[in-house]
């Protein structure tokens, strides 16, 4: 099952997405994305499988021999793995006349030969197919939650615009203004991921741009000495200055064109000394170009038709014109820290999630811990009764990290049958203590034989439905038995004997769960 996948994360995703929709099941993109970057053992068929399980789709995996196999009695559609110079899944959608059809990662419909197919095909196909309970536990909120961060920065550059083009009205239906504007904000634009490159080359926006073609390297150009003014200040960042400074000018002090043509003309040497390094260096800058073009663009629409040159206003709009350019520069050198410090935690991030999902190292550093032996306490139990893993948490009623721990665990035992989840609850010594009472109701439940109702009620008082121990015993009434206050006393000498600190504590087959792994990093480890 832990077989792995020599492809790229667009693609496993891209074609995931593509089967759930077709199979109509409501999974949202952002949902299918973190689920499968986040298993430890992505990309592999147990990745897929575990994400498929976790939505409740029924799938089979499948190693068909090649010479064996009969297309028409396959059941479409289903993915398939390909092997060598173009390893990938593919969604294949039907078998016709000796030619394979089926969706890539874009969800574009492709053909292939058959015999082409075979030479690629590993012989792994997975099929999946939809029924009743298929599907996020979440669809809605996670569709919602997607959709507010997909649209916000449009809507933001909508409000920009909009602005922008109120506070240029009078000067919308000249020519020459319009073109320079336009001009500007298409060299923030550029500069802007010129910036975006310096703090992070594998931007993938990027990274595609400046791979277009073969000749095209913004590494080789961006990653030289020549690419810095200074030490501490880029050419990239003189740009943006530039375009970022000179649009702000035209919006709110339009008076100052003349100047604004002045700086493009001081701008212009620069292009021959880009160009001349570029042809040298025999390699190009797609986006340095773009930057070149854009400049003299300007040129063309400042002089279009020529004025002579006249530079005369007042002091009020020479402090627009110094504001105008401080804004963007105070504004980066701000940010930029930020922006660093977010690329480098990403990368520990990554570094720190391969540590975690090593299988060898969390199993020696779990069971480094002393075992700890709960068979003997009268525990609430919940999952398979009979499962070999065992996850036990040590939780009190009144606890806000334990309903977080509570929800968690709920999800796992809905969609999986190889756990059991076992409860004990840490209170405090005092007598009538609320605590107390309330993981006594919990035990009485817990003997009941229906475990649907302790189930429900543990969902409920977790999820902050129930706002007290008057609540919980009006909506679940049960019999408290005498001999409840020894098995919660027991409990209580239980967590003082284990040395139990803090809620949730969380132990594994008896093995403490500690830093720096927590309960969301193992569910895939178990």
């Amino acid at each position: 099952m832990n077989t792995s996948f020599n492809v790229s994360d667009d693609n496993l995703i891209g074609v995931l997405v593509s089967l759930i929709k077709r199979l109509k099941i409501p999974v949202s993109t952002t949902t299918i994305e973190k689920e499968l970057t986040n298993h430890p053992k992505h990309p592999s068929l147990l990745t897929i499988s575990d994400c498929l399980t976790k939505w409740k789709i029924p799938h089979e995996i499948y190693k068909l021999q090649k010479t064996d196999v009969n297309f028409e009695e396959l059941y479409y559609p289903f993915l398939a793995h390909l092997e060598g110079d173009e390893a990938r899944i593919i969604l294949v959608q039907s078998v016709e006349n000796d030619k394979l059809s089926y969706y890539d990662e874009k969800n574009r419909k492709c053909t292939m030969p058959l015999d082409h197919f075979l030479n690629l095909w590993s012989g792994v196909i997975v099929y999946a197919e939809k029924d009743k309970t298929s599907g996020e536990r979440e669809y809605l909120n996670s569709t919602i939650e997607a959709l507010i961060k997909k649209l916000s920065f449009p809507v933001l550059i909508s409000v920009l615009f909009l602005l922008v083009c109120i506070s240029i009205i009078p000067n919308i239906l000249h020519l020459s203004f319009l073109g320079v504007l336009i001009s500007k904000a298409l060299g923030i634009v550029v500069t802007s991921l010129l910036l975006i490159y310096s703090v992070n080359k594998n931007n993938k926006l990027v990274r595609q741009i400046c791979s277009i073609n073969k000749e095209s390297s913004c590494n080789s150009i961006l990653s030289s000495p020549s690419s810095k003014v200074f030490s501490w200040l880029s050419w990239a960042e003189v740009g943006w200055f530039y375009f970022s400074g000179s649009f702000f000018c035209m919006v709110i002090a339009p008076e100052s064109l003349n100047f604004l043509r002045v700086l493009n003309i001081a701008c212009l040497p620069f292009t021959f000394y880009s160009l001349i390094y570029q042809i040298n260096l025999k390699q190009w800058c797609f986006l340095c170009c773009s930057v070149l073009v854009i400049l003299w663009s300007e040129f063309l629409f400042f002089n279009f038709p020529y004025q002579a040159i006249t530079i005369n206003f007042g002091f009020l709009t020479y402090l627009k014109i110094v504001l105008s350019f401080l804004f963007p520069l105070a504004f980066w050198y701000f940010l930029k820290p930020f922006f660093q410090s977010s690329i480098k935690k990403t990368v520990l991030d990554k570094q720190l999630k391969l540590f975690k999902n090593n299988y060898a190292i969390f199993n020696a550093f779990l069971k480094s811990q002393n075992k700890l032996v709960t068979n003997d306490l009268e525990a609430v139990t919940l999952g398979n009764p009979v499962a070999d893993t065992i996850i036990t948490m040590v939780s009190n009623p009144f606890c806000g990290p334990c309903a977080s721990a509570h929800r968690q665990l709920e999800d796992w035992i809905s969609e999986r049958n190889d756990i059991q989840l076992r409860v004990i609850f840490a209170t405090k010594e005092e007598a009538n203590n609320t605590g107390t009472e309330v993981a006594k109701h919990f035990l009485a439940l817990n003997r009941l034989s229906n475990k649907d109702v302790l189930r429900e009620a543990l969902n409920d008082w977790y999820s902050n439905k129930l706002k007290d121990y008057g609540s919980l015993r009006e909506k679940y009434p049960v019999v408290l038995e005498p001999n409840l206050d020894k098995v919660s006393d027991l409990h209580k000498a239980w967590c003082k004997a284990a040395d139990v600190l803090y809620t949730p504590t969380i132990l594994i087959n008896g093995y403490k769960l500690e830093q720096p792994y927590q309960i969301a990093d193992v569910k895939y480890m178990l």
